[in-house]
């Protein structure tokens, strides 16, 4: 009877200490699924993106973002909110505020 209960005893704990292992896991790489593509999103990654998501919601409507390259810059806007163009058309960049380095691509889909 004592080694039945052993028995149950070890198993029981095998099976959380399974569990356990498997939510850290999960907690620390999350799988996304897209258009058959499988990815990895990490920790750091998740917090990265919710920082984003976050900034987007206090944005002011005063600046805008412009990526070249690997830079992502900062932009103020004319008076009426517009962006403001050289006279070549583009983005005049005497009004480039600051700019960040993080890895980014300029181009559409």
């Amino acid at each position: 009877m004592r080694d039945i209960a052993l028995v149950i005893m070890c198993a029981t704990m095998g099976a959380l200490i399974t569990l356990w292992i498997s939510k850290r896991f999960q907690d620390s790489v999350e799988a996304r699924q897209k258009g058959g593509l499988v990815m990895e999103i990490t920790k750091e990654e998740k917090k990265a993106i919710a920082t984003l998501k976050r900034l987007e919601k206090n944005w002011p409507k005063t600046i805008w973002l412009f990526a070249t390259g690997n830079a992502i810059n900062i932009i103020k806007c004319g008076e009426n909110g517009s962006h403001i163009e050289d006279k070549n058309g583009t983005m005049d960049q005497k009004y480039i505020i600051d700019s960040v380095n993080i890895n980014n691509d300029g181009g559409d889909f």
